[in-house]
């Protein structure tokens, strides 16, 4: 695991190989809390570029929680050398949507996910047919 927070900088790069898991945190945000509105303004463009900082390609990444449209722009980038795949959480969420053309292939997987990559593919490689039920 890398963890950025004990001198608040990530470290320069890491060796790619195996599972990589970049702990990241920027203290403590509710920009949907009452009181806690300038948390939206905060920067997180650390975050979103941590794994082109750190030289890593992905086969899988997971997108979740905070700038989510961000985070799925930079994992079209790092997923397309790799033959990789992205998957959205919350793909109900019409703001998340419109990022979704910038993969070459994309799908909605029941109702909370969404699974792009950027090699053409209808995913029946790594899901089954019941996983693109609604």
């Amino acid at each position: 695991m890398i963890d950025g927070t004990d001198t608040g900088r990530l470290p320069e790069a890491v060796d790619p190989t195996g599972i990589v898991v970049v702990l990241f945190d920027a203290g403590p945000l509710f920009p949907s809390e009452k009181g806690h509105e300038e948390d939206r303004n905060a920067d997180l463009s650390d975050y979103v570029y941590a794994p082109r900082h750190l030289g890593l390609l992905a086969d899988l990444i997971t997108v979740d929680r905070r700038m989510r449209r961000r985070c799925l722009l930079e994992g079209a980038q790092l997923v397309e050398e790799t033959d990789g795949y992205v998957l959205l959480h919350d793909a109900v969420r019409k703001h998340y949507q419109c990022v979704w053309e910038s993969y070459r292939s994309g799908r909605r997987v029941g109702g909370q996910l969404w699974i792009g990559a950027q090699h053409d593919t209808d995913f029946s490689d790594v899901l089954p047919e019941s996983a693109f039920e609604l």
